[in-house]
């Protein structure tokens, strides 16, 4: 459940039929569970999450909290306005995204689902979502992801390639598990943009408003 995902995330939605939320895995700080890259100043750069790390180094997805203590929302919803305010589809998403922001989380995880939740009804998708978390499995890595698929009762696994770094696909052969390699490629819909930038977040291809799927 990462946060303000780029478009390839929801692509990969559109194109399952059930799609599980690792909700149960450790938080990556490197990771973009908190974070993800807008236009800012007229290049791609990062818009983060403050949340809480101190004596949490291992929490989970789920358990890790906001650090409200800091004024991001109104630095997170000004940076947004200034550099997105001349955009096609501004005036019909910055409140949306507002009415978000506005609302009290303690948890980073309810606020990104909620971000998430908003931007799939933008773009019209209705696949039926999960979390693993609610599976109670106590195996990690590719053991974890093998047994939501077989829990889900699903032939086949549409994932990344960087996944290939950890599945032992083997057992998934195994156990007659088709994995399926996700490929997108975002259309560069900013003409006329030097230097176009196809992994930024999805904000940043709603309010500008050109069709990809």
């Amino acid at each position: 459940p990462d946060f303000i995902p780029w478009t390839g995330f929801f692509d990969k939605i559109k194109k399952s039929n059930k799609f599980y939320f690792l909700d149960d895995v450790q938080f990556a700080r490197r990771g973009w569970t908190h974070r993800d890259k807008i236009i800012i100043n007229s290049s791609q750069n990062w818009l983060t999450v403050p949340v809480i790390k101190k004596g949490s180094f291992k929490q989970l997805i789920k358990d890790v909290k906001i650090d409200n203590s800091l004024d991001w929302k109104k630095k997170h919803l000004n940076t947004i306005k200034f550099n997105y305010k001349k955009t096609l589809n501004f005036a019909i998403f910055y409140n949306l995204l507002e009415q978000i922001y506005l609302k009290k989380f303690e948890f980073l995880i309810d606020f990104n689902l909620e971000l998430i939740s908003i931007f799939l009804k933008i773009l019209k998708i209705n696949t039926q979502l999960f979390y693993s978390s609610d599976l109670n499995l106590k195996n990690q890595n590719s053991d974890k992801i093998l047994s939501i698929v077989l829990k889900s009762k699903s032939k086949s696994y549409l994932t990344g390639t960087p996944s290939l770094n950890y599945l032992d696909l083997n057992m998934f052969k195994k156990n007659n598990i088709n994995v399926i390699m996700h490929e997108f490629d975002v259309k560069e819909y900013r003409k006329n943009y030097e230097n176009f930038e196809k992994e930024l977040s999805v904000i940043d291809y709603i309010f500008n408003g050109k069709k990809i799927f």
